[in-house]
C-alpha cells in the first residue's frame, strides 16, 4: 500500500476510530446515560487530531468560555448556600441613605423624560445593557485574532474578575433595586422586551429566560466586565489608525452601562463603585 495511504489512515481513519471506540465503550459502562456527552466528546477529539491548525483556536475558546460557564454555575451555587454574611437588602438600604431615603435607581427613573411608556433611552440603554452578552466574546475574539498575548491576558484578567465577584455572590448576596423597591423602581429591560413581544409579561419577577441567582448585584459584573474591554480597547487601539477613536467609544460604551445598570434598575451606585476592587486587582 502506498505510504501516503497509510498517512491518510494514521491521521484520518485511526484517530477517528480510537475515538469513537472509546465513546462507545464509555456509552455502555455508563448505561447511555451520557450518550451525548461521549458521543460530542469522540467529534471534538477526532477533529481536532485531524486538524491541528485550530487546536490553538480550541483552545482559547474552550478558555475563554469555560470561564463563563464556570462564572455562572459558581454563581448559580451561591443562590443555594447559606454563607450570607448580611440580608439581600442590606446594600439596597446603604443606597438609599446616600440620596436621603430613595434608591438611586428611583431617582433617575423619575427624571426620566418620558414616565410613560417607552422611551429612546430606555430602548437604547437596554441594548447596552444586553450587549454584556455579546460584545466581551467579540472583543476576546479580536484580541484573539490580533495579539493572542493581550488575549490570554483579558482572559485571566475576566477569570479572576469573576472569581472575585462569586464572593460577593455568596457573601453578600443582594437584591437588585426593582426587587428591593418595585413599587418606586421598575425593570426596565423587562418592559422594553415585554414591548417588543421578546418576553411574556409576568411583572419585575419574571426572568429573562437565563438568570441563575437573581440576589447578585453586589458587585457589578456588567461594569467590571466592561472595563475591562476598555483597558483591553485602551492599549490595543495603539495598534490601530484610529486610536482615539477607539478609545473614545470604549470609554463612553463603559460610561453607558455604569449609568444604564443603575438607571434600568438593575444595580446600585454602590454595585457600579463595588466592582472597582475586582477591577483594580484584574486590570488587563
Amino acid at each position: 500500500m502506498p505510504t501516503w495511504t497509510w498517512g491518510v489512515i494514521a491521521r484520518w481513519v485511526l484517530p477517528w476510530m480510537i475515538a469513537f471506540s472509546v465513546a462507545f465503550a464509555g456509552d455502555r459502562l455508563t448505561d447511555q446515560a451520557w450518550s451525548s456527552f461521549w458521543g460530542s466528546g469522540a467529534i471534538v477529539v477526532s477533529v481536532l487530531w485531524s486538524f491541528p491548525g485550530i487546536r490553538s483556536w480550541a483552545v482559547a475558546i474552550v478558555a475563554f468560555g469555560g470561564v463563563w460557564v464556570g462564572f455562572n454555575l459558581l454563581r448559580a451555587l451561591a443562590a443555594r448556600s447559606d454563607l450570607a454574611l448580611v440580608g439581600p437588602f442590606a446594600v439596597g438600604r446603604l443606597d438609599e441613605r446616600m440620596l436621603g431615603g430613595v434608591l438611586t435607581s428611583q431617582r433617575l427613573q423619575e427624571r426620566s423624560i418620558v414616565t410613560v411608556g417607552i422611551s429612546p433611552i430606555d430602548i437604547a440603554l437596554t441594548l447596552i445593557h444586553l450587549s454584556f452578552f455579546v460584545v466581551p466574546f467579540l472583543i476576546a475574539l479580536l484580541l484573539w485574532i490580533q495579539n493572542s498575548r493581550t488575549f490570554w491576558r483579558f482572559t485571566v484578567a475576566t477569570a479572576i474578575c469573576f472569581a472575585i465577584a462569586v464572593i460577593g455572590f455568596f457573601f453578600l448576596p443582594t437584591a437588585p433595586p426593582w426587587m428591593r423597591d418595585p413599587a418606586f423602581v421598575s425593570r426596565i429591560p423587562h418592559r422594553v422586551l415585554v414591548d417588543f413581544g421578546l418576553l411574556r409579561e409576568g411583572g419585575n419577577g419574571s426572568a429573562y429566560g437565563f438568570e441563575p441567582n437573581a440576589l447578585a448585584a453586589f458587585p457589578s459584573v456588567h461594569v467590571a466586565a466592561t472595563v475591562l474591554v476598555l483597558l483591553a480597547m485602551w492599549k490595543e487601539a495603539e495598534r490601530w489608525r484610529w486610536t482615539r477613536s477607539i478609545r473614545a467609544a470604549s470609554l463612553l460604551y463603559a460610561v453607558a452601562m455604569s449609568f444604564g445598570v443603575i438607571y434600568l434598575g438593575e444595580h446600585y451606585l454602590l454595585d457600579v463603585w463595588g466592582d472597582g476592587s475586582p477591577r483594580s486587582l484584574a486590570g488587563v
